[in-house]
C-alpha cells in the first residue's frame, strides 16, 4: 500500500487551509511553490520547494478528525524571513 497517491502543485486551498498562492514567490533566480500530497485516506502534507519544508500534514486523531500536526507558517515569506 502506497502511503501517497497524488503530488501535485496545488492549484486551490489544502484541506489545512493553506493557500498555494501565499507560496509562490523568487529566491535567488528560483520560483518557490506548495506541493500536497495526499493519500486515499485523506492524509494530506503540503511541502513548499524552498529548502523542502514541510509545512503542513493533517492526520486523523482518534475521533476521525483532521488535525494539523506541524507549526508551520502561512506563507512563504515567513520563511524567507528566517537567517539560514
Amino acid at each position: 500500500m502506497s502511503l501517497f497517491c497524488a503530488c501535485t502543485q496545488a492549484p486551490s486551498l489544502s484541506v489545512s487551509g493553506l493557500n498555494p498562492g501565499n507560496f509562490k514567490a523568487e529566491k535567488d533566480g528560483q520560483e518557490t511553490g506548495l506541493y500536497i500530497l495526499k493519500n486515499g485516506q485523506g492524509m494530506e502534507v503540503c511541502v513548499t520547494n524552498f529548502g523542502g519544508r514541510v509545512v503542513s500534514i493533517m492526520v486523523p486523531d482518534k475521533a476521525d478528525t483532521l488535525r494539523d500536526v506541524v507549526l508551520g507558517f502561512d506563507k512563504v515569506n515567513d520563511y524567507l524571513q528566517i537567517p539560514p
